[in-house]
């Protein structure tokens, strides 16, 4: 079973100014994790020690310029669901990274890697009865690329350096991994 995959979709994204939007907090907000939850993901890391949390900002996009990006989009998968258009900003101090976690009221996404810098997402398997998270699957995305993920596998994201990671984020709640695979 694959968790990622890299689309044949190319998505032009415009200049986005941050100061115009509205930051929009997830319900399981990175920047607000407690020690505890940090220390038990960061145990799954090789270089754990050295991590810092990466600070994320979510901003949900609308009107003309949520619509510019959607019209990008296949036909037949928008016929299907429209997606939530959110930009994200990581932020990035030194070796950082975005704690495992499943993404909140997503089964999956498209993400277009505006700025990647280098960073790798992982994805995990847990164990419950070892209490042992393995890596399964991992991928490292340019900047512009576009990939689709399922967002319902426990995954994470590590920073090798001080860096600012951006993309546009399509959320979807209906579809499946391998159905947005299939409609590209």
């Amino acid at each position: 079973m694959i968790n990622a995959s890299l689309l044949s979709l190319s998505i032009s994204v415009p200049s986005i100014d941050t100061e115009k939007l509205e930051k929009f907090e997830w319900r399981n907000a990175y920047e607000k994790v407690s020690e505890e939850r940090l220390k038990k993901s960061a145990a799954f890391a090789e270089n754990a020690p050295k991590l810092k949390p990466v600070i994320a900002e979510h901003y949900v996009l609308s009107g003309d310029l949520a619509d510019g990006l959607l019209k990008q989009l296949p036909a037949k998968l928008l016929e299907r669901e429209v997606p939530v258009v959110i930009y994200t900003v990581f932020k990035a101090d030194g070796p950082s990274q975005l704690i495992l976690h499943k993404d909140w009221g997503r089964l999956s996404v498209i993400n277009v890697y505006v700025e990647a810098q280098g960073s790798t997402t992982t994805f995990y398997e847990y164990d419950r009865d070892n209490n042992l998270v393995q890596n399964i699957e991992s991928f490292c995305a340019a900047s512009g690329e576009v990939w689709a993920m399922n967002s319902k596998i426990l995954h994470g994201v590590v920073f090798d350096d001080s860096s600012i990671r951006t993309m546009i984020n399509f959320a979807f709640r209906r579809q499946t991994l391998e159905s947005i695979i299939q409609l590209q």
